[in-house]
This record gives structure tokens, C-alpha cells and sequence, in this order.
């Protein structure tokens, strides 16, 4: 593995099955290496890659989160055939997962900053499109088992605890906004303030957020790429609820470049502006909204508050107290996350 970080432009590797020739780097992280290369038939491909030694993360290590992404693809791939938004899958064997790049550039917060931009709209679509073409292939037992909307979340609280118990979590400890957020958004993985929807889906992403949306050079065509593969699993294949996925969009799009501004920036009536062109995608593609999440709004906020919490925990997992004052303001924005269910948040 210490050959690969030092790969040059032209390098050829074994990997997976498949001999690629090197061309840039993508990304390089503890856990895992991600670079563009081409292999002998001139496929342009991404290749991810992990180390042995590689130690646990939030969501197991590098060759776990690699099987599970290598098994979304596939299960994709299965039930959607050329619909599937997903780079098409090449080879797998472990600790390598090969796929064909995407060629474009992820959305950007000035793509869209109009709600009718084509991209965000296309984004939508063929987010509820999937939902459409997938639907017909729940089961029962998939309908009965909720579990995994607060699996994560628990998993997530248990870190935030460990955390809070260490001396670098003093930030936590002090602030009172943010510790009674915390606890507050962790009760409800027992009791939800609500009746959760049960429309789910194949599931189209996991972490579907601006940067994980490829848009293909001269638009018309969408790709997700780095796909959560840590959700429901029944009969191989992976399930999710859309607004899940909204929420996602929602924090990262909304909510994450606003952390520097106050948080009173945002009132308690005001509406997530990604909703609306998930209303208008949904109206293009014929689905009743109010017929598939009679609580979206609701379900929304506390999924949106899920995601806090796991934004919390990763920062405070991988940066620790460095990441703190960004945390305790998104965690002031918990309250307003919750405007529409009770709470005993102020």
C-alpha cells in the first residue's frame, strides 16, 4: 500500500482483478485511496482501495464500507438495469472496488441557487424516479422493519457519549444548547414524536448531498456517486425512505454553509427551501405527496435532526475539539429542526 500513495501519472497496479494505469488522485484518507486510472481497454475508471492495517471508523472499516457500496451497485444494477444512476460496476475483491468514473463536476451551491436549475431538478427526479421503479419491490417483512431509521442515529449516540465523557469534550459539557439538543434528538430514536411514513424504496443513495451529484458536461445527465451502503438489507437488496435522502440535501445544502452565520438567521416558520423542488419533482413524475408522506414536513425536521446529530458525531470523532464550534452552532439549530414537533427544546 505504500507503493500506491506513491504512484505517479502512467504507473501501472494489479488491482481487483485488473491491471489500470494510474492517472490522478481523488482522494486520500485513513481509511481509503481513490483514484482515476484507465485500464488495458481504455475504460476511464475510479478505483478505491484500502489498507489491511486500516482501523475502525463510525461505520466499520475500509473493507466493510467498500463490500457494502460494491453490494448497493450491484443490487442497483439487478432491479434497475441501465435506469441506474450509479457508475456501473466493474470488479470488486475485498479491499479494491472498481468502478467506471463520472465524468462532470459535483453541484455547487451556485448550480443551485435557483430551484428551477436543471440540474437540481434532474437530481430530484431521478431521485423519485428510482423510488418509482423500485417500489413494487418492498416485502412485507420490509414494511415491518423500521429499525434501521435509528440504528444509526444509536450508533451515533453512543460515540457522542463516549465523547462526552473524555476531557476533550468540554465544549459538549458546557454548553447547554447544544447537550440539551443532543439528548433531546436522542430520545426519540426510542420514542419518535411522530408516526413515521413506511415509502420505502430501493435505496437511491444514503448521503445524497450536492457533493455526492454529478452532473455530466452540458448537462442532461445525472450520476450519484460514493454510495452509503449502511442501510436496510433484505434479500440483498438495500432499502431507504426518500425524504431520508431529502434530509440529507437538506443539512448539507441548507444548513452547513450557513454554520458562520447566527442562527436566528433561519425563524421557526420557515420552510426548507429543498422541499419545494421535491414537491415539483414529485408533480412531474405523477406522485400524491400528501398520499406518500402525509407527515413529510414533520418527517423531515426529525430526520434532518438525525442527520445533526450524526454531524455532530463525526466532527467530534474525527477532529475533536477542533470541530466543536461549528457543532455547537449547527446544534443551535436543533430547536428550529424540530419547529413543528414537540419538543422540550425552547
Amino acid at each position: 500500500m505504500r507503493g500506491l500513495r506513491s504512484m505517479v501519472p502512467g504507473d501501472e497496479v494489479a488491482l481487483a482483478g485488473l491491471t489500470v494505469r494510474f492517472k490522478e488522485w481523488l482522494s486520500t484518507t485513513t481509511n481509503t485511496l481513490m483514484f482515476r486510472a484507465e485500464t488495458r481497454s481504455g475504460t476511464e475508471v475510479t478505483v478505491k482501495t484500502t489498507e489491511a492495517s486500516a482501523g475502525r471508523d463510525l461505520v466499520g472499516n475500509g473493507s466493510e464500507q467498500l463490500a457494502a457500496q460494491a453490494g448497493q451497485l450491484r443490487a442497483t444494477e439487478r432491479i434497475l438495469g441501465a435506469a441506474s444512476p450509479f457508475p456501473r460496476f466493474v470488479s470488486f475483491d475485498g479491499d479494491t472496488l472498481i468502478q467506471e468514473y463520472a465524468r462532470g463536476g459535483v453541484l455547487t451551491r451556485a448550480a443551485l441557487a435557483d430551484r428551477h436549475a436543471p440540474a437540481l431538478e434532474l437530481a430530484f427526479d431521478t431521485l423519485l424516479r428510482l423510488s418509482q421503479l423500485s417500489y413494487e419491490h418492498r416485502t412485507a417483512a420490509t414494511l415491518r422493519d423500521l429499525d434501521f431509521l435509528t440504528t444509526r442515529l444509536s450508533r451515533l449516540a453512543d460515540i457522542l457519549r463516549h465523547i462526552c465523557g473524555a476531557e476533550l469534550s468540554q465544549h459538549i459539557r458546557e454548553n447547554a444548547s447544544l447537550s440539551c439538543a443532543i439528548d433531546t434528538a436522542i430520545s426519540w430514536q426510542h420514542d419518535p414524536p411522530i408516526d413515521l411514513g413506511r415509502t420505502l424504496t430501493l435505496c437511491a443513495h444514503g448521503d445524497f448531498v450536492p457533493q455526492n451529484i454529478v452532473a455530466a458536461p452540458g448537462g442532461g445527465e445525472i450520476t450519484f456517486i460514493d454510495p452509503r451502503g449502511y442501510v436496510l438489507w433484505e434479500d440483498g437488496v438495500p432499502w431507504w425512505d426518500p425524504v431520508i435522502e431529502l434530509a440529507s440535501f437538506t443539512l448539507f445544502h441548507e444548513i452547513v454553509p450557513r454554520l458562520s452565520a447566527a442562527a436566528d438567521h433561519m425563524t421557526s416558520g420557515e420552510p426548507w427551501a429543498s422541499v419545494q423542488p421535491f414537491h415539483d419533482s414529485a408533480t412531474r413524475l405523477g406522485i400524491d405527496v400528501g398520499r406518500a408522506w402525509p407527515n413529510l414536513e414533520q418527517e423531515l425536521d426529525y430526520f434532518i435532526s438525525a442527520r445533526i446529530i450524526g454531524f455532530v458525531a463525526v466532527s467530534a470523532f474525527y477532529q475533536a475539539s477542533s470541530a466543536f464550534p461549528d457543532a455547537t452552532v449547527l446544534a443551535d439549530l436543533l430547536p428550529l429542526s424540530v419547529r413543528r414537533v414537540e419538543s422540550p427544546i425552547a
